[in-house]
């Protein structure tokens, strides 16, 4: 298998290391294609867009690709093409029905379609905004689900540094900085929402995400932005338009 190592792609990435340490969280994929499709729902009704392509760049183990897909089609749209990219060789045994996987770099691929979803991607990228701008360069809409770890607890904790090594985070957000983000990179937000990752499959596989889960639950339940705040487990969705949506949308 040939390892990509490219400007953007980082060692343990490019060679498979870093997923066959988190293959887990794969599991967590149909639940952010859940959200996601939520997230989307209201932005393509309003603008009468349909989605006949879709790329899900730093797919992991495809399940959140083909959730996606099946969202997708149950939603009415008339979806031709559905990519799921990584830059882990991994990705080349993956099959689902209907999806297309590909070992490459998307922003190097040439490849355009309607939506582009970045799921917990960008902030394991160096230069995250030139990455998200060429991203943006090859879809009218972008999906994106954003880790909270602009955090009291660990700020208190002194758990940055840690962070870098694993989940290997190399930029850290609350909601403000990652509206800020979306922005600066060039998209234009259309909708968004919380999202609860303490719910999800992976919150069971250590012993601190289960002992915080129950004080996650019923902080999230009275108000999702002190829940990060306090003690994470709740992420952001963001579905925007890029310039090239704008460009489409004009036509219309």
């Amino acid at each position: 298998m040939t390892q990509l190592d490219g400007p953007g792609v980082l060692p343990q990435y490019g060679s498979g290391e870093y997923y066959e340490r988190n293959a887990g969280y794969d599991l967590d994929g149909p639940f952010k294609a859940r959200d996601m499709l939520r997230v989307l729902g209201p932005v393509v009704a309003q603008h009468g867009y349909k989605i006949r392509s879709f790329a899900d760049v730093g797919c992991g183990g495809g399940r959140s690709t083909k959730a996606i897909l099946d969202g997708l089609v149950e939603a009415g749209h008339p979806v031709q093409t559905a990519l799921g990219y990584e830059v882990s060789p991994h990705v080349l045994g993956l099959r689902h029905d209907g999806v297309e996987f590909r070992h490459a770099d998307f922003t190097e691929s040439g490849t355009d379609v309607d939506l582009v979803a970045l799921f917990d991607v960008f902030e394991h990228v160096p230069d995250p905004i030139g990455f998200v701008r060429g991203v943006a360069e090859h879809c009218d809409l972008l999906a994106m689900h954003i880790p909270l770890d602009d955090n009291i607890g660990n700020a208190v904790l002194n758990r940055y540094r840690s962070l870098m090594d694993d989940p290997g985070h190399v930029v850290f957000f609350d909601t403000a900085s990652a509206l800020t983000f979306v922005a600066m990179a060039g998209i234009t937000v259309r909708n968004l929402r919380y999202t609860y990752p303490h719910r999800w499959p992976s919150s069971r596989t250590s012993v601190a995400h289960r002992l915080a889960r129950p004080l996650r639950a019923m902080l999230a339940a009275v108000n999702p932005w002190l829940a990060y705040k306090l003690v994470g487990g709740v992420s952001l969705m963001v579905v925007g338009l890029t310039p090239r949506g704008h460009r489409t949308i004009a036509r219309r």
